[in-house]
């Protein structure tokens, strides 16, 4: 992907012109979702992470979250927040871990700070996964 396309996706991440005019939660792996660019910007190529793959093509682009188990892995933004437990294979806020036990906490890391959610849960809608995408992009999580 050229250096201009990336920078016009950021762009339009930062200005929230991302738009997800569509989305189908029909397959049992995968969330697949349709889009334009707001400002009718032209940019062509691939950004994907291990749980989402775009496909831009000019104005428009296409897309799929990968599920787990038919659920969507909801990375969190800030994982100084949390503490990881490795038993329960889940995160929880700092301010709730306090009466964990040391020995069954760790550290939460960019890898294992998430939420898994349901691929049909009333929050999974097009707004929501405009600003997982949003947030993916601003973090630097995808490979251009």
């Amino acid at each position: 992907m050229k250096i201009e396309d990336i920078e016009t996706i950021k762009k339009a991440a930062n200005e929230r012109l991302l738009i997800l005019d569509d989305l189908d939660t029909s397959s049992e792996g995968e969330i697949i979702f349709h889009g334009h660019l707001a400002d009718g910007d032209q940019v062509n190529g691939i950004i994907h992470g291990s749980y989402l793959h775009i496909r831009f093509n000019g104005d428009t682009f296409t897309g799929t979250f990968i599920l787990e188990n038919g659920c969507l892995r909801y990375f969190l933004a800030d994982t100084s927040s949390y503490v990881y437990l490795p038993l329960e294979n889940k995160v929880v806020p700092k301010a709730l871990a306090s009466g964990i036990s040391k020995s069954r906490r760790q550290k939460a890391t960019i890898h294992n700070c998430y939420i898994s959610i349901d691929k049909n849960a009333p929050e999974i809608t097009a707004d929501f996964l405009t600003d997982y995408i949003i947030m993916l992009i601003k973090k630097d999580e995808l490979t251009y």
